[in-house]
């Protein structure tokens, strides 16, 4: 066999890409959901009526992604709106003689034009049909995740091979997760415009190969959303879901409003070029979200801070999103720095500033902290047995944004920068120590370093790949 032919083989062994049902073209185009005829139902106390007309949804993505209508009729007695006044309300969409949709609506306009009648508004509950059904798989489509290389698979409509794939399992479930064949075009876009777009298609099944349902899969479903937004800073939205049977005939499917970030960099742990190593963490992660339901709220204060474009928020929220960590593993009252210290100590996390200069971290950030902590031990001779090192930083800056001392007033914007990265690189490492990850991972604060060079995270034997 020579080398074309063993090639050929290899590559018609492969798996092919997970086709999803809805594609963005471009970055903040619309999805078209349903257009036809339709017939608009609302029922009040003071009135019920019914129209025909033509009805068009769509997923739109600004100024939010949510589900979005219009819908349009002929009219006998111009200029007169048979709707209520109010601009929230119950309606009812019948799409055919099975299909009911009842949902409570936000109106945005409502006219009489030329004896037509238009009105347009937002969804505010999701569609769905047949979430009891039985399925033996569900597709759904994936908001704004990260770029990454991983598992090779085959696009039969490009008739190329890339490695697109990563593969999340957890007890009986396992979630397969493709980037869609167009993801290098949309990468190219996401540069030059903010907004959204389906990059990744996802696909859930149990591995016992036994039938489930929509509703079964909920629980999972959730997981996997705030995994993924954890491994790339940002809200990642999962959209747009549909079950299948053995014979691949659609039996189920939701169009659901989800909160997701519009697309921009954030630093983040994921290591992109070895997303197999960051997918071990999966099983921890679905076992605190599961057992933790009210220390979750870490984690959304983690996002809101880490996607927030105020430097001096990003400080302040993160800290809280530290204190209640400090709160998850000790009981006791102990003053801010020291709470961060302690917790620092526990996963072994590089504190001091002597020992930070042994990392392997951009000379612009040491540069930076070393100013701080000048500042700092300038303004506390009176606290001189409180040690400066990172943990008596963040608490002494956020304490000087929260409160008007202004001790540290001579901070520039690079200065906070770099207090805030440092702030994320240990609520990020005091994550993965609670999800039992124990492999390699991308410091943040490796400012100009190559996206390909990973390392050990702290309690684990020092490695750098």
């Amino acid at each position: 066999m020579n080398l074309h032919e063993n090639y050929s083989r290899k590559a018609n062994e492969l798996p092919i890409s997970l086709s999803p049902v809805y594609f963005s073209n471009k970055v903040n185009e619309s999805i078209l959901l349903f257009e036809g005829d339709a017939k608009l139902i609302e029922e009040s106390e003071s009135s019920s009526y019914e129209i025909e007309g033509k009805l068009k949804i769509e997923y739109l993505w600004l100024p939010f992604p949510r589900l979005g209508f219009r819908f349009e009729s002929d009219i006998n007695n111009e200029g007169k709106i048979p709707f209520s006044s109010e601009n929230k309300k119950i309606i009812h969409f019948q799409l055919n003689s099975k299909h009911i949709i009842k949902s409570e609506v936000d109106l945005c306009s409502q006219s009489t034009q030329n004896r037509k009648l238009t009105i347009s508004g937002n969804i505010l509950d999701s569609i769905s049909y047949g979430e009891n059904e039985p399925v033996k798989e569900i597709l759904f489509h994936v908001v704004n995740f990260n770029d990454y290389i991983g598992l090779p698979i085959k696009y039969l409509d490009k008739n190329t091979i890339s490695k697109n794939r990563i593969v999340l399992e957890y007890e009986n479930w396992k979630i397969t997760i493709d980037k869609v064949s167009n993801r290098s075009e949309l990468k190219k876009e996401f540069k030059e415009n903010l907004g959204f777009a389906i990059t990744n298609v996802g696909k859930l099944e149990r591995t016992d190969n036994k039938n489930f349902t929509v509703n079964e899969s909920y629980d999972i479903l959730k997981t996997t959303k705030y995994f993924l937004s954890f491994a790339r800073g940002l809200h990642v939205g999962i959209i747009l879901i549909s079950g299948y049977m053995n014979s691949g005939k659609k039996v189920c499917e939701i169009w659901n409003n989800e909160r997701c970030d519009p697309w921009f960099y954030v630093r983040s742990w994921f290591p992109e070029h070895k997303p197999y190593k960051a997918v071990k963490c999966f099983s921890g992660f679905c076992e605190w979200w599961t057992n933790n339901i009210r220390d979750r709220q870490i984690l959304f204060w983690f996002l809101e801070a880490n996607n927030n474009l105020t430097l001096e928020s990003r400080i302040v929220l993160g800290q809280i999103a530290l204190e209640r960590f400090y709160y998850l593993y000790f009981n006791k009252r102990e003053y801010a720095h020291q709470q961060i210290r302690l917790l620092l100590e526990k996963f072994k996390i590089p504190n001091s500033i002597p020992e930070l200069k042994t990392k392997i971290i951009s000379k612009s950030v040491l540069t930076d902290i070393t100013k701080i902590a000048l500042l700092a031990d300038k303004n506390n001779k009176k606290n001189s047995s409180i040690p400066i090192d990172m943990s008596f930083l963040i608490a002494e800056i956020r304490n000087d944004l929260a409160h008007p001392k202004q001790k540290y007033e001579d901070i520039d914007g690079n200065g906070l920068n770099t207090l805030s990265q440092f702030l994320f690189w240990y609520l990020e490492l005091i994550f993965l120590a609670t999800f039992n990850y124990d492999d390699v991972y991308f410091n943040r604060l490796q400012i100009n370093s190559w996206a390909g060079t990973y390392e050990s995270v702290p309690w684990n034997i020092p490695i750098t790949e």
